[in-house]
């Protein structure tokens, strides 16, 4: 292991340290500039995260300002992890813009070390880091943040490696702490992204079919899932109270197969997909590391299957994977791969985009471009720092955007006119069933004015207050869903009549008091608990372990002072 070199540890930490500065010093939180992205919400989002985090409102389900302060319930379907990432690194002082630069560095830098740590199980130091720099500088990961803004999916991209490492590691190790870390990281993997999450499990459980020790692997996968309930669950079983599937059987994902000639090169743009071979963004995998990948499983091939080289049946069953998770993570962004899509169709229509099965491609080019160079003796190490630096430059361009001041950020995406009236249409699969998504939708147009109504608006508040109402009709200004408690005197009401907008319209005979609440539904709370005694059992197990430790540390001790 490189860690018991003390030169490969002092290497490692001035190589990285030069391959971050010189590659990200587009994505540095420190200074007074940021720049936007496709995702225009990311900012608010982020912002009520944090929002519900001051306000102790945890698992945060709500986004409380959005949709013209009428409570979206973007958290209890938007997979969370990322934000949580990103909320704390706010609450400790960073600015929004900053925050979320911060979150994509730690998420890259995530991957790069993960990466490391996943090939160096199998290759040398030199080409593992080689194999490593290769992942952090794909092309299509510079679209994702300076494109896109997609926040979930570099964290997928951050994680994905590492996780791949911890399984190795749990399965040698008998060591409580590497179960417990495991665990941890699985429900961090199952929580980053709606739709990579739902892919990692069964490519995690394939992964952990071909090492040994699979009942320890197989637990952490179960005690990953059990942490990850607070969101799974209801995501799962109350999808239907919102507008999700509408939204999503409106994308045509027949309009976004890539071209072949796409992954070799193609045009570097900060715009959209669209229909066809020529797109605004770019598609290309990067002409080194498929060059570099080519080599490697050639390699492969001609050395198991054409010289019939005695390797390690795990070293060729991860090699096999990693190969089948790169040819189908290819086809699947063809139109040649139409026929598949229609026949899965139900779960790959979640997907919506293709090309973003692209993400998936960068690591197994890493790994068959470690691979190859670890079979290269004396020159390896020369040959490992030319591709780490030439890598460098050659994809440096990518990661950059012009810069605009945070000031600048801050005005168009986090003002409160944004928040509240335009945000919530750049994901609208999330407007509550109860409300009338065609004449929501049309609101963007007009966003500026002032909703008219018949009846006088009650206001609510996210975090309770009660308020004095007349007699007479009047509106309640949330989109009601199962998670609303509407309360007239302490009297629970069950709304029947509701307006365009999915707020209850109340007809009261009688002053008195009107008590609005937040209250997670029974299956909310249900994940919620299940999370918590997994946690729990966690805490407990670890608890043992550093128990046990104790107990071996003062025998020892008297056993010696005995001696002495």
């Amino acid at each position: 292991m490189f860690l018991k070199n003390k030169v490969n540890i002092i290497l490692f930490i001035i190589i990285t340290s030069v391959f971050f500065i010189l590659l990200f010093q587009n994505l540095n939180p420190l200074n007074s500039y940021t720049f936007d992205y496709h995702d225009v919400t990311l900012g608010a989002r982020v912002k009520e995260f944090s929002t519900n985090l001051l306000h102790l409102k945890i698992p945060p389900r709500i986004a409380p300002d959005m949709s013209f302060h009428m409570g979206y319930p973007v958290f209890n379907f938007y997979a969370p992890f990322s934000f949580w990432a990103t909320s704390i690194i706010n609450l400790l002082g960073f600015n929004i813009p900053s925050a979320i630069e911060l979150s994509f560095l730690l998420a890259i830098f995530l991957g790069f070390v993960g990466a490391f740590l996943f090939l160096h199980r199998f290759f040398s130091f030199y080409s593992s880091l080689a194999g490593a720099s290769l992942y952090a500088t794909a092309p299509y990961l510079a679209v994702e943040i300076f494109v896109r803004g997609n926040l979930g999916e570099v964290w997928f991209f951050g994680l994905l490696p590492f996780v791949l490492y911890l399984l190795l590691l749990n399965s040698e190790s008998k060591k409580i702490s590497v179960f417990i870390l495991t665990s941890l990281f699985l429900s961090f993997i199952f929580t980053v992204h709606n739709i990579f999450s739902l892919i990692s499990l069964p490519l995690l459980l394939v992964f952990i079919l071909l090492l040994g020790n699979k009942k320890r692997n197989i637990l952490s996968i179960l005690f990953g899932l059990g942490l990850s309930s607070y969101f799974l669950i209801p995501a799962i079983f109350e999808s239907g109270l919102v507008h999700v599937g509408e939204m999503i059987r409106a994308t045509k994902f027949t309009d976004h197969f890539l071209c072949l000639r796409q992954l070799w090169d193609s045009p570097w743009g900060y715009g959209g997909s669209i229909k066809g071979c020529v797109d605004g963004m770019s598609f290309k995998i990067g002409k080194l590391q498929l060059i570099l990948g080519t080599v490697g499983v050639l390699v492969f091939i001609w050395n198991i299957f054409v010289k019939k080289i005695k390797e390690k049946k795990t070293l060729i069953k991860i090699s096999l994977l990693m190969l089948l998770v790169f040819l189908t993570s290819i086809f699947l962004t063809l139109s040649v791969s139409n026929f598949v899509w229609y026949l899965l169709k139900p779960v790959f229509s979640l997907f919506q985009f293709p090309w973003r099965f692209l993400l998936l491609a960068p690591l197994p080019l890493s790994f068959f471009t470690a691979l190859w160079l670890s079979k290269i003796k004396r020159p390896g190490f020369l040959l490992s720092i030319f591709i780490i630096f030439v890598t460098l430059f050659v994809n440096k361009k990518y990661f950059y955007k012009k810069p605009i001041t945070i000031n600048e950020y801050k005005n168009k995406y986090l003002s409160p006119s944004f928040i509240e009236k335009k945000s919530m249409y750049a994901i609208p699969d999330y407007l509550p069933q109860q409300a009338d998504l065609k004449y929501w939708l049309s609101l963007n147009k007009v966003y500026s004015k002032k909703i008219k109504t018949p009846y006088r608006v009650v206001s609510k508040s996210l975090f309770g207050k009660d308020q004095k109402l007349t007699k007479g009709d009047h509106v309640v200004n949330i989109h009601y869903a199962p998670y609303w408690e509407v309360s007239f005197d302490n009297v629970q009401i069950h709304p029947d009549k509701f307006d365009k907008l999915g707020r209850p319209i109340l007809s009261l005979n009688h002053s008195g008091i009107l008590s609005i609440k937040y209250k997670q539904t029974l299956i909310e709370r249900f994940s919620n608990i299940l999370s918590l005694l997994v946690l729990i059992a966690l805490a407990i197990l670890f608890c043992a372990e550093k128990s046990s430790f104790l107990k071996r540390l003062i025998f020892t001790f008297k056993t010696r002072f005995n001696k002495s």
